[in-house]
Protein backbone atom coordinates (compact mmCIF):
# COMPACT_ATOMS: atom_id res chain seq x y z
CA UNK A 1 0.00 0.00 0.00
CA UNK A 2 3.03 2.31 -0.06
CA UNK A 3 2.50 3.29 -3.67
CA UNK A 4 -1.29 3.64 -3.70
CA UNK A 5 -1.13 7.44 -4.07
CA UNK A 6 1.15 7.12 -7.08
CA UNK A 7 -1.19 4.56 -8.63
CA UNK A 8 -4.18 6.84 -8.09
CA UNK A 9 -2.25 9.80 -9.50
CA UNK A 10 -1.24 7.80 -12.59
CA UNK A 11 -4.81 6.56 -13.12
CA UNK A 12 -6.24 10.09 -12.82
CA UNK A 13 -3.61 11.45 -15.20
CA UNK A 14 -4.32 8.68 -17.73
CA UNK A 15 -8.06 9.29 -17.51
CA UNK A 16 -7.56 13.06 -17.88
CA UNK A 17 -5.26 12.70 -20.88
CA UNK A 18 -7.70 10.24 -22.48
CA UNK A 19 -10.58 12.70 -21.99
CA UNK A 20 -8.56 15.52 -23.53
CA UNK A 21 -7.50 13.44 -26.54
CA UNK A 22 -11.06 12.16 -27.09
CA UNK A 23 -12.48 15.70 -26.93
CA UNK A 24 -9.95 17.35 -29.27
CA UNK A 25 -12.08 16.78 -32.42
CA UNK A 26 -15.08 18.45 -30.73
CA UNK A 27 -15.73 22.20 -30.81
CA UNK A 28 -14.12 23.82 -27.79
CA UNK A 29 -15.70 27.27 -28.08
CA UNK A 30 -17.89 28.00 -31.11
CA UNK A 31 -17.85 31.78 -31.58
CA UNK A 32 -21.53 32.58 -31.27
CA UNK A 33 -22.85 29.88 -28.95
CA UNK A 34 -20.42 29.95 -26.04
CA UNK A 35 -18.76 26.75 -24.80
CA UNK A 36 -19.01 23.83 -27.19
CA UNK A 37 -19.36 20.12 -26.54
CA UNK A 38 -15.58 19.76 -26.19
CA UNK A 39 -15.24 22.42 -23.48
CA UNK A 40 -16.22 20.34 -20.45
CA UNK A 41 -14.22 17.18 -21.29
CA UNK A 42 -11.09 19.19 -22.05
CA UNK A 43 -11.35 21.35 -18.94
CA UNK A 44 -12.16 18.37 -16.72
CA UNK A 45 -9.35 16.32 -18.27
CA UNK A 46 -6.89 19.14 -17.66
CA UNK A 47 -8.14 19.46 -14.07
CA UNK A 48 -7.62 15.73 -13.51
CA UNK A 49 -4.07 15.92 -14.84
CA UNK A 50 -3.30 18.91 -12.60
CA UNK A 51 -4.86 17.21 -9.56
CA UNK A 52 -2.91 14.01 -10.25
CA UNK A 53 0.30 16.05 -10.24
CA UNK A 54 -0.80 17.55 -6.93
CA UNK A 55 -1.38 14.09 -5.44
CA UNK A 56 2.06 12.95 -6.59
CA UNK A 57 3.80 16.05 -5.22
CA UNK A 58 2.04 15.85 -1.85
CA UNK A 59 2.85 12.14 -1.55
CA UNK A 60 6.46 12.76 -2.45
CA UNK A 61 6.71 15.52 0.18
CA UNK A 62 5.01 13.41 2.83
CA UNK A 63 7.36 10.49 2.21
CA UNK A 64 10.26 12.76 3.08
CA UNK A 65 8.77 13.54 6.49
CA UNK A 66 8.96 11.09 9.33
CA UNK A 67 5.46 10.31 10.59
CA UNK A 68 4.91 9.23 14.18
CA UNK A 69 1.62 7.59 13.28
CA UNK A 70 2.87 5.55 10.33
CA UNK A 71 0.50 2.69 9.67
CA UNK A 72 -2.10 3.81 12.21
CA UNK A 73 -5.69 3.52 10.96
CA UNK A 74 -7.71 6.58 11.91
CA UNK A 75 -11.33 7.29 10.94
CA UNK A 76 -11.48 10.81 12.36
CA UNK A 77 -10.77 12.61 9.09
CA UNK A 78 -13.29 10.67 6.95
CA UNK A 79 -16.02 11.15 9.57
CA UNK A 80 -15.32 14.88 9.77
CA UNK A 81 -15.32 15.13 5.97
CA UNK A 82 -18.65 13.29 5.76
CA UNK A 83 -20.22 15.55 8.38
CA UNK A 84 -18.93 18.59 6.47
CA UNK A 85 -20.60 17.32 3.29
CA UNK A 86 -23.87 16.73 5.17
CA UNK A 87 -23.84 20.34 6.41
CA UNK A 88 -23.11 21.47 2.84
CA UNK A 89 -26.05 19.50 1.44
CA UNK A 90 -28.41 20.89 4.08
CA UNK A 91 -27.23 24.47 3.54
CA UNK A 92 -27.24 24.24 -0.26
CA UNK A 93 -31.01 24.38 -0.67
CA UNK A 94 -31.59 26.83 2.18
CA UNK A 95 -28.77 29.34 1.78
CA UNK A 96 -27.92 28.89 -1.89
CA UNK A 97 -24.73 28.02 -3.69
CA UNK A 98 -22.50 30.95 -2.75
CA UNK A 99 -23.06 30.99 1.01
CA UNK A 100 -23.20 27.20 1.41
CA UNK A 101 -20.02 26.66 -0.61
CA UNK A 102 -18.14 29.30 1.36
CA UNK A 103 -19.36 27.73 4.64
CA UNK A 104 -18.45 24.22 3.45
CA UNK A 105 -14.95 25.20 2.36
CA UNK A 106 -14.37 27.05 5.63
CA UNK A 107 -15.57 24.14 7.77
CA UNK A 108 -13.62 21.62 5.72
CA UNK A 109 -10.34 23.51 5.76
CA UNK A 110 -10.50 24.53 9.42
CA UNK A 111 -11.98 21.38 10.93
CA UNK A 112 -10.89 18.51 8.67
CA UNK A 113 -7.63 19.70 7.15
CA UNK A 114 -6.68 22.05 10.02
CA UNK A 115 -5.38 24.95 7.96
CA UNK A 116 -4.67 28.53 8.99
CA UNK A 117 -7.46 31.12 8.97
CA UNK A 118 -5.71 33.18 6.30
CA UNK A 119 -5.37 30.22 3.93
CA UNK A 120 -8.92 29.09 4.72
CA UNK A 121 -10.49 32.44 3.87
CA UNK A 122 -8.41 32.82 0.70
CA UNK A 123 -9.17 29.32 -0.59
CA UNK A 124 -12.86 29.47 0.39
CA UNK A 125 -13.43 32.73 -1.47
CA UNK A 126 -11.35 31.65 -4.48
CA UNK A 127 -13.14 28.30 -4.86
CA UNK A 128 -16.59 29.84 -4.40
CA UNK A 129 -15.93 32.67 -6.86
CA UNK A 130 -14.21 30.49 -9.47
CA UNK A 131 -16.88 27.80 -9.37
CA UNK A 132 -19.64 30.40 -9.64
CA UNK A 133 -17.98 32.07 -12.64
CA UNK A 134 -17.39 28.76 -14.43
CA UNK A 135 -20.88 27.37 -13.95
CA UNK A 136 -23.04 30.52 -14.09
CA UNK A 137 -21.16 32.82 -16.44
CA UNK A 138 -19.36 30.41 -18.77
CA UNK A 139 -21.67 27.38 -18.84
CA UNK A 140 -24.98 29.13 -18.11
CA UNK A 141 -25.99 26.76 -15.30
CA UNK A 142 -28.54 28.13 -12.83
CA UNK A 143 -27.28 27.54 -9.30
CA UNK A 144 -29.61 28.10 -6.35
CA UNK A 145 -29.24 31.71 -5.16
CA UNK A 146 -30.89 31.07 -1.76
CA UNK A 147 -31.02 34.13 0.48
CA UNK A 148 -28.92 36.14 -2.00
CA UNK A 149 -31.58 35.94 -4.74
CA UNK A 150 -32.38 39.66 -4.84
CA UNK A 151 -28.75 40.69 -4.52
CA UNK A 152 -27.63 38.44 -7.39
CA UNK A 153 -30.43 39.70 -9.63
CA UNK A 154 -29.36 43.29 -8.91
CA UNK A 155 -25.75 42.49 -9.74
CA UNK A 156 -26.81 40.77 -12.99
CA UNK A 157 -28.86 43.83 -14.00
CA UNK A 158 -25.99 46.15 -13.09
CA UNK A 159 -23.54 44.11 -15.20
CA UNK A 160 -25.90 44.00 -18.21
Amino acid sequence: MKHVNWIVAAALAAFGITAIIAALPLDFWPARFGPGEGFLPIVMGAALVILSLGIAVVDWRERNRASAEAGAFNLTKPIKATLSFVVYIICFGLLGFIISTAIFMTIYLLWVEVRSMRLTVTVSLAVTFTTHVIFVELLGVDLPPGVLEGVLEGVQEWIS
